[in-house]
């Protein structure tokens, strides 16, 4: 999750994008989020799973967003990108979703 960076797959692989931080999360269901991205079906973990860490700057909500979801504009959190080998974002969720929207979601990306 963490062992490669966005810059380096982006155009190159299929990205499952996840900004999230179930320690500080303000709305309660990124636990619930990050734990879905592990039941999602074999034949859909293809895509390089990205998660930057921490939503907030030095994982203190007190002092604003992180410079990652200020330049994807994302106030909130959690939400899920998912972004082709061409670099085309294929999925987006935000909030709350399950495994059937994620596992939806990775396979638009792997088209």
């Amino acid at each position: 999750m963490h062992s490669v960076s966005f810059d380096q797959v982006l155009g190159k692989r299929p990205i499952a994008l996840l900004f999230s931080t179930p320690q500080f999360c303000i709305s309660r269901v990124c636990g619930p989020v990050n734990r879905c991205r592990g039941r999602a079906p074999a034949p859909v973990r293809q895509p390089d799973h990205l998660h930057p860490r921490g939503v907030y700057a030095h994982n203190q909500p007190s002092k604003g967003l992180r410079a990652q979801l200020k330049a994807f504009h994302l106030r909130t959190e959690p939400w899920l990108f998912t972004i082709n080998r061409q670099g085309i974002i294929t999925g987006r969720l935000e909030g709350a979703f399950g495994t059937t929207e994620l596992t939806q979601a990775l396979k638009a990306a792997l088209r």
